[in-house]
């Protein structure tokens, strides 16, 4: 079934650490742009581009410890939101274009933890133990994703369950 990798908590953390070290990645090539531009005309850029080393290299180390922060790894992301906007910022007036799909990025990383929050938390159970009238579960299947707390997936997901 497509989609099933949702459900599988290993999955999610794996593809977070993965989406991690592209975004860790995408930083340190920002920064090693903007340390070059910086040692040729602008000491703020350089201040940046060591800022985004950091950042890139932070983002890599993190990206490998991620059983050790599994536990915490929604509320980090809930959480991160602010910094995120002040890279985009920053970068947008200081950094660049690349510095900007650099923030795009760490946004997009940021909406699929938050989009697999369920999973994460172990809120969402592979195996269908519902009510024996599917109707009503289907009801509040439904009231849980136009209500924002389950993705378009892990409704289908959840809806296929029921249904079998």
């Amino acid at each position: 079934m497509k989609g099933a990798n949702v459900l599988d908590r290993n999955t999610v953390l794996q593809n977070i650490s993965n989406k991690e070290k592209v975004g860790g990645i995408i930083w340190i090539v920002v920064a090693s742009i903007q340390l070059l531009i910086g040692l040729t005309y602008n000491w703020v850029t350089l201040l940046i581009g060591i800022w985004n080393l950091i950042m890139g290299i932070t983002t890599i180390t993190n990206a490998g410890k991620m059983e050790q922060r599994a536990n915490n790894i929604v509320e980090a992301y809930e959480k991160n939101l602010t910094n995120i906007i002040i890279f985009l910022v920053v970068n947008i007036f200081i950094g660049g274009i690349i510095g900007v799909i650099g923030a795009i990025y760490d946004l997009v990383v940021r909406n699929y933890v938050l989009n697999n929050r369920n999973v994460l938390l172990g809120n969402v159970n592979p195996s269908y133990n519902g009510t024996s009238n599917k109707y009503e579960d289907l009801e509040k299947l439904m009231k849980l994703k136009q209500d924002g707390v389950l993705t378009e997936t892990e409704f289908e997901i959840e809806k296929h369950k029921i249904l079998r």
